[in-house]
């Protein structure tokens, strides 16, 4: 014998499994709201989709429920990096700092030396 449950809320869908992927999806979204490397003026989405497909006879249909959210990307990261050709043609590069390494802030903390990268040599160019 089938047992029929009456779908009355959104609640009821599928024993509650479509309201907890909502909540799921929707935490998702706050968690991007308050994240400080996102855009806060840009727009997330969260999409409901429901697909009800009767069969040929019209006495029952397949249910299909999707939850998904659309989420802002991180923001675009900006450093000016200082780049040097070393005397034996050494790249250099290093990330410029917002003050001269070793002073100290207000707070009395020194400015760390930026890190340095050293790449490959310069390659000659043919002219």
């Amino acid at each position: 014998m089938i047992c029929q449950r009456p779908i009355k809320s959104l609640s009821d869908l599928m024993d509650g499994s479509v309201e907890e992927r909502f909540n799921a999806e929707l935490d998702k979204v706050w968690q991007n709201v308050f994240d400080p490397n996102t855009d806060p003026k840009k727009t997330r989405t969260l999409t409901l989709k429901v697909k009800i497909i009767p069969n040929e006879r019209r006495d029952s249909c397949d249910f299909r429920v999707n939850v998904t959210s659309s989420l802002v990307s991180y923001t675009d990261m900006s450093q000016t990096v200082m780049l040097s050709v070393g005397a034996d043609g050494t790249i250099m590069a290093t990330e410029r700092t917002g003050q001269v390494p070793g002073q100290l802030d207000i707070d009395g903390n020194e400015t760390p030396i930026p890190q340095t990268i050293a790449f490959g040599r310069l390659r000659e160019v043919e002219q």
